[in-house]
């Protein structure tokens, strides 16, 4: 008798080719997600091909612009600092992008029914408000169900965010509990590379522009390319310093962008370095990288607070 041949299993196509998902409910807005991410990374790859291939050679290495020969330290410094930011900066972006910036779980959904059932309706979700609820779970319109503290829902994503920060269009993704780690890396590694990249056009730019440099003609196309890229690459610094210096403040404190607004001083602040814990998780070497905490110190369903019992908000 022969022997059946067991049938093949499907292949799956390698984890690499699969498109990475997108958090949005709603079709149109997934759709809007992936272009821009597309937009935004194809803007991070025209900054390094710029940088490596047309400013490296005929600026950096040439002694153009620098007035420095090919070996200067100070170059290979400066290209060295740009490609490891930037690295850190794409990294740390499409971490920001296509990591679930934490919605609520459905177990989460099933303990609070059965609570709120055993105690008779005593226990129900606490009034909507623009202040601190401490420990209160609020009623979402949008979802149409319960969430935790601090959840809010994104109109967007069409769903309720732990600990929502904001919706970022450009990232085309929530920053919440999972990801707002992802969003500060992102902006201060940008920062840093878009200042690498403009102290390194910086000379040539002056000298072009005070006519001081004859071999860098300002009609040639490669150069009016380079005076845009470094421009672009100085004002997106600039901006995500600024963001970057706003979220350090705010996570100094232990608010989100939402929670900026609310009166008093936050509940949930427990000084410097547990504030930051709850975004970066367990201090360790591991902040500087655009990877998930070591250890996290909330599961974004509750949160410790410096308050005492009987203390009102």
């Amino acid at each position: 008798s022969q022997v059946p041949v067991r049938p093949s299993p499907p292949r799956c196509l390698p984890s690499l080719c699969r498109v990475p998902p997108m958090f949005a409910q709603r079709r149109g807005a997934r759709v809007g997600s992936y272009l821009a991410v597309t937009l935004l990374s194809g803007v991070f790859c025209f900054e390094w091909w710029s940088y490596n291939f047309l400013l490296v050679p005929r600026v950096l290495l040439s002694g153009k612009g620098h007035g420095a020969p090919s070996t200067c330290f100070s170059s290979w410094a400066l290209v060295c600092g740009f490609n490891v930011s930037w690295a850190l900066a794409l990294w740390s972006y499409l971490r920001c992008a296509f990591t679930d910036p934490g919605r609520v779980p459905e177990a989460w959904h099933s303990e609070f029914d059965g609570f709120a059932a055993s105690s008779a309706g005593t226990c129900s979700p606490a009034a909507v408000l623009r202040a601190w609820q401490p420990g209160l779970a609020s009623f979402c319109r949008g979802c149409e169900e319960q969430r935790p503290e601090r959840a809010h829902h994104c109109r967007t994503c069409g769903a309720c965010i732990l600990r929502m920060d904001h919706h970022c269009p450009w990232v085309g993704n929530c920053v919440g509990i999972n990801n707002h780690k992802f969003f500060i890396l992102m902006c201060f590694y940008t920062s840093v590379a878009g200042t690498f990249y403009a102290a390194s056009a910086l000379p040539m730019v002056v000298k072009i522009m005070a006519g001081r440099q004859s071999s860098l003609d300002p009609n040639d196309p490669v150069v009016l390319m380079l005076i845009v890229a470094s421009t672009f690459a100085s004002s997106l610094g600039l901006s995500t310093a600024g963001l970057f210096f706003t979220h350090v403040r705010l996570a100094w404190c232990n608010r989100t962008t939402i929670e900026a607004g609310y009166k008093g001083k936050s509940p949930y602040s427990l000084g410097p370095k547990r504030n930051f814990e709850q975004v970066f998780g367990v201090l360790s070497a591991t902040w500087l990288l655009p990877v998930p905490p070591l250890r996290k110190v909330t599961d974004g369903l509750r949160f410790p607070t410096s308050l005492s019992p009987g203390d009102a908000v």
